[in-house]
């Protein structure tokens, strides 16, 4: 979704023209996440959680074929972005 791919604002990746994001066509994302006690007398209501996101968002180029425009998008420097949060549960 749109907000998939954490620590970037709104319709600011793929391509653009000038200063418009004008979307894409296909994204590649991927995403890691590592939840766990803080300590263990606050593991049932906090856990510390680390996350690292990237994703493409790119165009088609639909003449060019498949293979080409595969080999675009992993020469694309992918948006990346890390963090640590604190999740707490609410009940």
């Amino acid at each position: 979704g749109p907000l998939s791919v954490r620590g970037f604002a709104l319709n600011s990746l793929g391509p653009k023209d000038r200063n418009d994001s004008i979307g894409g066509d296909a994204s590649i994302e991927a995403s890691a996440r590592l939840s766990f006690p803080i300590t263990p007398s606050t593991s049932e209501f906090a856990r510390l959680h680390l996350f690292a996101n990237m994703g493409i968002l790119s165009d088609v180029k639909y003449e060019e074929g498949l293979k080409s425009n595969i080999q675009r998008w992993i020469n694309k420097e992918p948006n990346v972005s890390v963090g640590a949060g604190i999740q707490v549960k609410i009940t």
